[in-house]
């Protein structure tokens, strides 16, 4: 029995109709109120009455059981209150499998907005319960008291609540606990909220279904955005909700909504991932020796048993950040390696460049970033040209240097082409849109079509695209050219700043202010050649005093090519001001993020990375672009990077090969 009040808009009392439960437990359930709202509250058995009071638009209810346990919402019928025990025992007897995944506050107390908990043991209190859109299920928002959190209750421009910096948190109720719980008595045994025993499920690879849609795991591990562990799944349908990047970070690659997070226990397994016995590709791999996995380099760290999964498992350092860990999984350190450079695979998945003993009393070939020692001049180019199928270059020392043209490049691209070779050109620079990179393109004699240009600004545009922040309704403020402004204008996102704010100065006399926009959402940093204190001053403001303002730097190159005699102080003089006057870490869309390669490997079905080549001439942004993203790397001397720091023993970034322009890619 229950009774459950729910003041209407004359303070009458709405009729409930309530899931049919399962006998003779406490369990939380869902309710239909008269205005069409759903409730999660606790109820108990027929036998056992239960009060359920409305407050504060969240049902809280206080079971007079001695014992509490985590029961069952029948299948899709909904039955009267007043059915009995048997009516409930017979509807709840398939019902286990679909409370987990309908009913997120089954937990052994339900969590209202206001009330006090306690997350890793951190006090709290919730400001949120409901569903996400960055992964399935119900979710509880809470401010902790201390800042301890991650988010300020906004993740991936979706607001849910308001708190300060790094208080807010979203959690499952099962892992929360109140400040002073009900004593419970010889209590019921519980249904435990752990992950699944089924091994192959914790498994990366494995195959599993996820609310009736076929998917596999990408990944399993700790994630920014809400505590404990998590299942990343790829959908085989564009039914999920990202593109597996949550709040900046990218824990695996997928198509964009192809990607959930999910608790283990709402999903189930459908087949395990192939073994290598199974597989047929039984490959021997001890500790230290060299590997390649999906295109990445690294060294072997860990071979053996572990408690996520049955079976044999090889623990990877990568030498890029493109793992999952940091060697420790749940809970248990397996190895030790720098943050998202460690992974677990089965020894199918990998290739072995060169046994451990083969290094015995001999040179690495390798230095400890993993990349060349010694870089190989190209000399003989149609080996190199043939093995590439896409190359993308740079422009600012690639193509051009300031407003002239490298000689040979129109004959070079004509060769390429010609020979059945897709070329991209990406730039940093922000100051020009797409538009006008190909007016620049067009001015220097090349006939380079608007689709195959990728600047900073349009991956700026493209990131807060991908994100959903026009969802927000929220603006953003522009420090740079006009070239930021024209890639927002095209996905309707509202901006003010840029040069209109060119020759502002903030009145710093007695009492003087500057009030921003408690709108701005986003603060974009590019290359400006007109920034000033006024620009300076507004973008903190926003970024320090606006709740979950983005910080977005298109780049953070330290020299740029204004003029072909000298070089000039790039985007990370602009950046760095902001990263000083904020204490903040920008998100960088430009290179060497590897936003820019996603969206081509996306938009154009690149089948694989290694048959596409990175042209540019710098070490720290281009040749680094390509080697985090598994591609061929070639570097240009006619830019920004001489020989002689290419080959000094202090460079620890090295490409595959090098040239003195691409012009001798045809000698």
């Amino acid at each position: 029995q229950v009774s459950c009040s729910s003041a209407g808009a004359e303070g009458r009392t709405n009729m409930a109709r309530v899931s049919t439960l399962a006998p003779a437990v406490a369990a939380c359930a869902l309710i239909t109120t008269a205005s069409g709202a759903l409730r999660a509250f606790t109820v108990a058995a027929p036998s056992h009455p239960t009060s359920v009071a409305h407050t504060g638009g969240r049902l809280r209810g206080r079971t007079q059981l001695e014992g509490r346990t985590q029961a069952s919402a029948a299948g899709r019928g909904e039955v009267p209150l007043a059915l009995g025990a048997a009516a409930l025992a017979a509807a709840g007897a398939a019902s286990q499998r679909r409370s987990r995944r309908n009913l997120g506050a089954t937990s052994r107390q339900a969590f209202a907005v206001g009330s006090e908990v306690v997350w890793n043991g951190k006090p709290g209190t919730v400001r949120y319960v409901g569903p996400t859109k960055f992964a399935a299920g119900e979710w509880i928002g809470i401010e902790l008291k201390n800042p301890e959190g991650v988010h300020t209750g906004t993740v991936m421009g979706v607001e849910y609540f308001e708190c300060q910096e790094r208080h807010g948190v979203f959690a499952l109720p099962a892992t929360l606990g109140g400040e002073t719980p009900e004593p419970a008595a010889a209590p019921v045994a519980e249904t435990p909220e752990t992950p699944t025993t089924q091994g192959s499920l914790l498994c990366v690879g494995a195959k599993v279904a996820w609310n009736g849609k076929d998917g596999v795991v990408r990944y399993v591990g700790k994630t920014k955005f809400a505590g404990g562990d998590w299942i990343g799944v790829e959908l085989e349908t564009p039914s999920g909700l990202h593109n597996g990047t949550v709040m900046g970070v990218s824990y695996f690659e997928c198509p964009p909504a192809h990607g959930i997070f999910a608790n283990p226990s709402a999903l189930e397994s459908t087949a395990p991932p192939a073994s290598p016995a199974a597989s047929g590709a039984d490959v021997q791999v001890a500790e230290g020796d060299r590997v390649m996995w999906k295109g990445t380099e690294g060294v072997v760290r860990y071979v053996g048993s572990t408690k996520f999964a049955s079976g044999e498992w090889v623990g990877v350092e990568l030498n890029t950040e493109g793992g999952m860990h940091n060697g420790t999984v749940m809970g248990v350190s397996y190895f030790d390696c720098p943050p998202r450079k460690g992974i677990f695979c089965q020894s199918a998945a990998l290739t072995v460049l060169s046994e451990a003993t083969a290094h015995v009393g001999q040179p690495s070939p390798q230095n400890q970033f993993g990349f060349r020692e010694s870089p190989e001049r190209l000399t003989d180019a149609k080996p190199f040209l043939d093995g590439i199928d896409i190359f993308i270059f740079d422009c600012d020392g690639v193509i051009w240097r300031g407003d002239s043209l490298i000689d040979g490049i129109p004959a070079v691209l004509d060769k390429l082409r010609a020979a059945g070779k897709r070329c991209f050109f990406v730039t940093n620079n922000s100051t020009k849109s797409r538009k006008g990179y190909k007016a620049k393109f067009d001015s220097l004699g090349l006939d380079v079509p608007p689709e195959e240009i990728f600047s900073s600004s349009f991956a700026a545009a493209a990131y807060l695209e991908q994100t959903k922040f026009k969802d927000s309704g929220k603006k953003v403020y522009v420090i740079g050219e006009k070239g930021i402004g024209e890639e927002l204008d095209l996905i309707g996102v509202p901006w003010f700043g840029a040069e209109a704010d060119k020759g502002k100065e903030p009145y710093m006399g007695s009492g003087g202010k500057l009030d921003q926009d408690p709108d701005v959402g986003a603060v974009v940093v590019g290359f400006d050649r007109n920034v000033n204190y006024y620009k300076i001053q507004y973008a903190q403001l926003c970024i320090n005093e606006n709740q979950g303002c983005q910080f977005i730097a298109t780049n953070t190159d330290r020299v740029t090519h204004l003029t072909d005699a000298q070089e000039w102080a790039g985007n990370g003089s602009m950046v760095g001001a902001i990263k000083g006057c904020t204490g903040q870490e920008p998100t960088v869309v430009g290179k060497p993020s590897p936003l820019m390669i996603d969206y081509l490997e996306e938009k154009y079905k690149i089948p694989s990375r290694k048959r596409i080549c990175m042209v540019g001439d710098r070490l720290d942004t281009d040749i680094l672009f390509g080697r985090n993203n598994g591609l061929q790397t070639c570097l240009t001397l006619s830019g920004v990077t001489s020989e002689e720091l290419l080959l000094s023993p202090d460079n620890s970034i090295t490409p595959d090969v090098y040239v003195s322009s691409i012009a001798d890619f045809y000698p």
